[in-house]
């Protein structure tokens, strides 16, 4: 058993070295012979042999052994071949619009350089998916349990975090308190509004972006006095056709209220039941902003104004950060920490005269 482990020793050595070279271009075209590999690791050829295999299941050489073990054109120079991209989200983040059209960017992005996308619903996965991610991405979820939890799987400098902000990790993030601080000047400056209401979910988690939104409307309110603002915070257990009701406490807590910012556009959905039910205009007697810029927030009508999270760029910022990681020569890794602003599109719900 003690010779196995010292054989063991050189052979992971060679795979990882040689491995290192092709993606740095070292090889443009084949790897050297058995014979000069062997002089130049100090180690027989049978361990030349069996790292060459290990070359080629996964595709980094192909071809006989020997002087005919040439580099796959597609690994060579190219720091992503093959490198294992895992993402980790609960089935309701995979659902969501915005989440699943990241996750699509940046697949498309890893398949375009010939890398490896994994996606995970649940740690029983990812413990027995056999192989240990090269970058793992948690999306919209950080606990100091789940850390723990995948210490044995990835190291903290190889973990990034998808719209959830901590300074110890690296992450790509929507700004959503600026969000929150955008919408209720956007209502109040703009749009003229002095009663604005808001209507907010889960904002019992410190840092879920629909906390982060209300904090930042909380914030414009905070330095702006004059303004009456007033919110609802709806029970995650409710769920979409059970929001009206919860406009309604909103519309009682101040009856003059003229705007209402809604965290989601399926929120604003329900402003636009409670105007139907009571009689009420969009914009004339009730502006309605939402948040996401769903395909149906077009077709309504009139048209609702929202907030896009910009998920094509979103994608993008995530690869760049994978590269970035992947790319890194030290084994200090610098923190990648990226913030996207969310865009204010402005349709007819808030105003006849600010289309766009």
């Amino acid at each position: 058993m003690k010779t196995s482990k010292v054989h063991s020793i050189p052979y992971l050595r060679i795979v990882e070295e040689l491995r290192s070279r092709i993606r740095e271009g070292a090889y443009p075209e084949s790897l050297p012979s058995i014979s000069c590999l062997s002089r130049e690791f100090d180690v027989c050829s049978a361990t030349v042999k069996r790292v060459l295999s290990q070359l080629r299941d996964s595709d980094l050489v192909d071809g006989k052994q020997g002087k005919c073990v040439s580099v796959n054109p597609k690994a060579d120079g190219n720091p992503l071949f093959r490198r294992k991209i895992a993402v980790y989200a609960s089935m309701e983040r995979v659902h969501n619009t915005f989440y699943g059209a990241v996750l699509d960017e940046l697949n498309t992005l890893v398949s375009s350089v010939y890398g490896s996308f994994h996606l995970f619903v649940s740690l029983d996965q990812l413990k027995e998916c056999g192989f240990r991610p090269d970058v793992l991405i948690l999306v919209d979820t950080l606990s100091e349990e789940l850390v723990k939890e995948l210490s044995g799987y990835v190291a903290a400098d190889h973990l990034i975090l998808l719209n959830r902000m901590n300074s110890r990790y690296h992450y790509v993030s929507n700004d959503n308190v600026q969000a929150g601080y955008t919408a209720l000047s956007y209502l109040a400056e703009t749009c003229g509004h002095h009663h604005i209401g808001m209507l907010v979910t889960q904002s019992q988690y410190p840092q879920h972006c629909m906390k982060l939104r209300l904090d930042g409307a909380r914030q414009y309110a905070s330095e702006h006095p004059e303004l009456a603002f007033s919110f609802v915070d709806i029970p995650d257990t409710v769920t979409e056709d059970q929001y009206l009701p919860w406009v309604e406490q909103l519309m009682k807590v101040d009856p003059e209220i003229t705007a209402i910012f809604a965290v989601t556009d399926l929120i604003a959905v329900s402003v636009y039941a409670y105007a139907v039910k009571h009689g009420k205009n969009i914009p004339g007697d009730l502006a309605v902003l939402g948040f996401d810029n769903q395909r149906y927030t077009r077709i309504l009508y009139p048209p609702v104004s929202t907030f896009s999270e910009r998920s094509i760029e979103m994608g993008q910022m995530l690869f760049d950060c994978v590269c970035k990681i992947l790319f890194c020569q030290s084994s200090d890794i610098p923190l990648n920490q990226h913030i996207l602003q969310p865009e204010l599109i402005v349709r007819q719900s808030t105003g006849k005269t600010l289309v766009q």
